[in-house]
């Protein structure tokens, strides 16, 4: 059985944001990121069934909306 979860990120200062899941799934899951502020050039730089991690090239303020679909334990 899959499961979606989805969120917003906001990190204020640096160029990586982090998500770590409550529970980890069984697998690694598929991640959809979409920045709603001007990141520039983005990228999914760490992902794993604990969590992932988006780095971008604007520091300051960035928001992003992610979509995390996959088999939870």
């Amino acid at each position: 059985t899959y499961s979606a979860q989805t969120g917003t990120l906001t990190q204020t200062g640096g160029t990586s944001v982090s998500v770590i899941f409550a529970t980890a799934y069984t697998n690694v899951p598929t991640v959809v990121v979409t920045p709603t502020s001007s990141a520039w050039a983005f990228y999914i730089s760490a992902i794993s069934n604990a969590g992932f991690t988006i780095t971008y090239v604007t520091s300051g303020t960035q928001t992003f909306n992610y979509l995390v679909i996959g088999t939870p334990n």
